[in-house]
């Protein structure tokens, strides 16, 4: 029976060390690669309507600006948008509106200077949306000023605009 609980206990823990290390995962990346890209919808569907905003950070201070593309379900380009980079912000402090992901993470990690930018969209179609970040050093194109690019995705849900109507045939035309 103690052996049970024990095991038990311990598969709760793994399970809870690995959702902790997954809440900021997208994030942590910034850690090691020095580029880094999320939503504030990280792994939850966005309902319709709603706006997303993506946030772009680096450790390199040779990035000047971040270019946003926007794909979306049907797999175009739907926006495009060349956002200048701020900083540097030293953790644990981070740009306001900024999402728990990356607030978690900062409180993590004292002392780093880290460069933002971030766009904000309503996705207008259900499904998968995908968006880049392209790191940038003077806006120059691939090659020449590409620093890096990220990439994160999100799912806008369909929500239906109205509650389901319970519907029920008659040949005589009422329903009782």
């Amino acid at each position: 029976m103690k052996s049970k609980v024990l095991v038990a206990v311990f598969a709760v823990l793994v399970m809870s060390a690995l959702a902790i290390g997954t809440v900021f995962a997208q994030w942590a990346a910034l850690t090691n690669s020095k580029y880094a890209v999320t939503t504030n919808w990280h792994g939850i569907e966005v309902p319709m309507g709603e706006s997303v905003t993506v946030w772009a950070g680096t450790r390199d201070q040779l990035v000047t600006e971040v270019e946003f593309i926007w794909h979306n379900p049907d797999g175009g380009d739907e926006w495009h948008e060349t956002v200048p980079a701020t900083g540097p912000i030293t953790t644990p402090n981070v740009p306001t509106g900024a999402p728990s992901e990356i607030d978690d993470w900062a409180n993590e990690h004292w002392g780093i200077d880290v460069w933002y930018a971030s766009d904000t969209r309503v996705p207008y179609l259900p499904g998968d949306w995908g968006v880049q970040a392209m790191f940038l050093n003077d806006g120059h194109i691939k090659g020449e000023g590409i620093v890096a690019i990220r990439a994160t995705s999100l799912n806008a849900g369909f929500r239906w605009a109205f509650p389901a109507r319970r519907t029920t045939a008659s040949s005589c035309g009422t329903v009782p």
